[in-house]
């Protein structure tokens, strides 16, 4: 009954929000949210989200949508009002958090996929970060080392451990030592089967940002992600585990 909400609103003297929510059309094709029965089933089943995110109550939350298929978008427009017109506050943040429940809905399957994929791509990088680095000491070992500066760094790295107390962990060096730590990281982030697996990893978390409608930032080196911190403790410990029994001169 549009005039009888029209006359409601007419009168209503608190803030009424207005939203768009909108799909490219080859998404919402593709993904049956193309009729209006499919986002009324999504706005109900977010209704509790939208509140929340008004600082609403779900009984006090008043809300109509309007289905338009027009142009290169499918998409409603949202009418949303608190029952109390003293009471409702939305902020970006809430907005962002409403977006990211209904992204996370939509897209579930192929966001899933992506994330499994991200997941792969981050455990790659480790592991064959690891591997090489391990390869490079085994063969220092047998006199065969290849990559001599890489193995020299983390014998100065061992050293300078020696003179730090207590538990070493990464977030608790002194600059200079974190300094040594990330030397090696970057040299190893520099080996081109460490890049891969790294390049592949920064692609796919830019592809799930683009979902979120966030842009990720430049892209960072590997050694300023806070993701591949474990790596760095896990150099921390080979470092003070590994025996040199060469010294550094002759490396």
């Amino acid at each position: 009954d549009l005039s009888r909400v029209m006359d409601e609103l007419d009168h209503y003297t608190g803030n009424v929000w207005t939203h768009i929510i909108s799909l490219h059309r080859e998404d919402a094709e593709r993904l049956g949210n193309d009729h209006a029965d499919t986002w009324r089933t999504l706005l109900r089943t977010h209704r509790n989200d939208i509140a929340a995110e008004m600082k609403l109550q779900p009984e006090d939350l008043r809300w109509y949508d309007a289905f338009q298929d027009v142009g290169d978008h499918h998409h409603v427009h949202m009418m949303a009002w608190s029952d109390d017109p003293k009471v409702g506050l939305l902020t970006q943040k809430g907005v962002a958090s409403i977006r990211s429940k209904m992204t996370n809905e939509i897209f579930r399957d192929e966001m899933t996929e992506l994330y499994i994929r991200k997941d792969a791509a981050y455990k790659e990088s480790i592991q064959t970060a690891k591997a090489l680095l391990l390869e490079r000491i085994r063969a220092l070992e047998t006199g065969a080392a290849d990559d001599p500066g890489l193995v020299k760094e983390l014998q100065e790295l061992s050293q300078a451990l020696a003179q730090v107390g207590g538990k070493h962990v990464y977030s608790y060096l002194p600059k200079s030592v974190k300094a040594q730590v990330d030397a090696i990281v970057e040299r190893l982030a520099q080996l081109p089967e460490v890049a891969a697996c790294y390049d592949q990893w920064w692609q796919l978390k830019d592809e799930i940002a683009g979902y979120y409608g966030r842009n990720t930032p430049p892209r960072q080196p590997l050694t300023q992600r806070k993701e591949f911190r474990s790596l760095k403790n896990w150099i921390i410990r080979e470092a003070e585990n590994t025996s040199f029994s060469m010294s550094a001169d002759s490396v």
